[in-house]
């Protein structure tokens, strides 16, 4: 069966993916990972400028279209409707050694210790007026005990001028508690506010530079973005060829076992939905995976605003099938329990994408060979 005759394009990956949804036997296709870099270089690989990123695994979406260029369309396959029926999810890797390190920090999460970390979520808020009234409204109609929110507001924070940036400010002091708290453990942060692939607000709360700064630990937050351009996928040159919601998940140590995030803009007002939609499906509707929980979200906001728009922008960079360690019903922290190296994963040589030349460091953790491939198909969840 072909459905690329060996070119890498978007049309071909949603064919096979509609394909395997309709003619796989039971369980029905759930879950899709693709692994690899996106970039918007597209033309001879031998003529690629200094520094480029290679199109490994594309994005839907082309600059002659309306559409943002994301992974959104490859979940909608049963209909011509802009309903999700796949989880889908991306690790933007370019090497097999930056593989392997995401398969190790997603086995360190599963198995880590929980505590207290797993009853803390945080609201973050830029300090234009509107961001804290919308996630203050977001917390009042969603959360729901144990989990306990805390409004970090960027405006609490003193200013200086900002050296790098002329007429601008920052708070060096507000981006010091960020990444304390972020070191400490939450369970899930979202971001309201201006931002772009490289950073969180106009006053700089939270840059490309400072992920250096997060400590070793597997108490990693689920991160979510109202925001702009934060998980822009396919950005083909530097300084922002790898979008902060790309390497929040790709850093080794800290940072974030998923990030939901846009890679385009809108209001702020747009993405409130949304977030109130992932934010219940968590805390409300006990939805515990990555991809379903997003997929939840995502469905919930067409169904109640009947426009795609935002939807199309979202992106999950992750494993679509993890579980994220939401407490127990009766408030303990005594949430989930690891999956270790029980994971069965159908790995699919589909478009021989020579991406991986090599044997990664955990083949233990696939049925089948990793060395070749774009994308990790499951039929059934992760358990």
């Amino acid at each position: 069966m072909f459905f690329g005759f060996g070119y890498r394009t978007a049309e071909s990956i949603h064919s096979f993916l509609t394909y395997a949804y309709f003619e796989w036997p039971s369980p029905r296709l759930a879950y899709t990972l693709l692994v690899g870099e996106a970039s918007d270089f597209n033309a001879d690989p031998s003529l690629m400028p200094p520094k480029c990123q290679m199109n490994m695994v594309p994005t839907n979406g082309s600059a002659r279209s309306e559409n943002p260029r994301g992974d959104h369309p490859y979940a909608c396959v049963a209909g011509a409707d802009q309903v999700a029926d796949l989880a889908v999810g991306r690790l933007s890797v370019a090497t097999p050694d930056e593989l392997s390190t995401a398969i190790e920090k997603i086995a360190a999460y599963e198995d880590a210790a929980v505590d207290q970390w797993v009853l803390r979520a945080m609201m973050v808020t830029d300090d234009n007026e509107e961001f804290p009234t919308v996630a203050s409204e977001v917390i009042d109609r969603t959360a729901a005990p144990p989990v306990m929110f805390e409004h970090f507001r960027e405006s609490a924070y003193p200013y200086v001028p900002n050296v790098r940036v002329y007429g601008k400010q920052r708070s060096w002091e507000a981006t010091r508690e960020l990444i304390r708290r972020f070191d400490e453990g939450r369970l899930l942060v979202i971001y309201w506010g201006h931002g772009g692939p490289n950073l969180w607000s106009h006053e700089r709360l939270f840059h490309l530079s400072d992920l250096r700064q997060l400590r070793p630990t597997s108490h990693i937050p689920f991160v979510a973005c109202a925001s702009c351009d934060n998980a822009w996928l396919d950005y083909p040159i530097p300084p922002v060829h790898f979008s902060m919601g790309e390497l929040l998940v790709k850093q080794p140590n800290g940072g974030a076992i998923g990030v939901f995030a846009p890679v385009s803009g809108a209001t702020p007002y747009e993405p409130q939905t949304l977030m109130t939609r992932l934010v219940e499906g968590l805390f409300r509707r006990n939805v515990r995976r990555l991809g379903e929980a997003t997929l939840y979200a995502k469905n919930q906001y067409y169904g109640q605003t009947f426009a795609a728009s935002i939807p199309q922008q979202y992106v999950l960079v992750g494993d679509p099938a993890v579980k994220l360690k939401l407490p127990k019903d009766d408030g303990t922290a005594g949430a989930g329990s690891s999956s270790g190296g029980r994971r069965i994963v159908q790995l699919l040589s589909v478009f021989r994408l020579q991406v991986f030349p090599r044997k990664l460091r955990h083949p233990s953790r696939f049925t089948s060979t990793p060395s070749r491939t774009g994308i990790l198909c499951s039929r059934d969840p992760w358990r």
